[in-house]
């Protein structure tokens, strides 16, 4: 089994993160809109200056296969510190063959609800998150069924997560780069069952989360 661990810094929002050597021999790959000091990544210099620049970083997260022929990818987004070189042997192994695996969201399990949390952050204020549930409500997508944190996924690579990811991606284009809102619902769509990985999202000790985040 290959494996890559790809991440992406648009707009200065992180700085690139000195990862710990890991048990599992994986290619690193950084994505990014302007020449960075990354030790230890591969950089893959592509501005889009036309895209908000955490829309921009989704293109990588959603579609991480455009980025690497490894069989299964783990993603971090930029703000992610692994902290023991088994988090990614740990990571991929608890993942199995799912498609797709996460951390569920720490505090809330519907779409719903997070929109709720999301409506007052200044980050989101453009974003028409009231419009976007008020499409899915009508549509019927339900109350509390799941919700996963995104800053960290396991990926296989085959048709149903390519599909899935191109979807995801397409569904921020149209209502805004908070990915969490749409996720579930794509899935839910594609009948693509998320995986949820046995551990906290803060509390863990493979990872932990530093200033930033798309």
């Amino acid at each position: 089994m290959s494996v890559a661990v790809v991440s992406a810094i648009y707009g200065g929002i992180d700085q690139p993160k000195i990862q710990p050597s890991q048990t599992v021999d994986a290619e690193w790959i950084l994505v990014t809109d302007r020449e960075i000091d990354a030790p230890g990544w591969n950089v893959i210099v592509e501005p889009r200056p036309h895209m908000h620049p955490c829309l921009a970083a989704k293109i990588p997260k959603c579609l991480p296969h455009l980025y690497t022929s490894a069989e299964t990818v783990v993603w971090i987004d930029g703000s992610c510190q692994l902290l023991t070189p088994h988090s990614i042997e740990t990571l991929v192994t608890a993942a199995g063959d799912a498609p797709i695996a996460q951390v569920a969201h720490p505090a809330r399990n519907c779409v719903y609800d997070e929109a709720e949390f999301c409506l007052p952050i200044p980050k989101y204020s453009e974003l028409p998150i009231t419009q976007q549930m008020d499409h899915y409500r009508a549509a019927g997508y339900p109350v509390h069924a799941g919700l996963w944190a995104t800053g960290l996924i396991v990926w296989q690579k085959n048709a149903d997560t390519w599909s899935f990811g191109k979807r995801w991606l397409l569904e921020q284009m149209r209502w805004g780069y908070q990915d969490q809102l749409c996720e579930a619902v794509v899935a839910s769509d594609e009948g693509l069952k998320i995986h949820t990985l046995p551990w906290n999202l803060y509390t863990n000790g493979l990872f932990e989360w530093h200033a930033g985040h798309h």
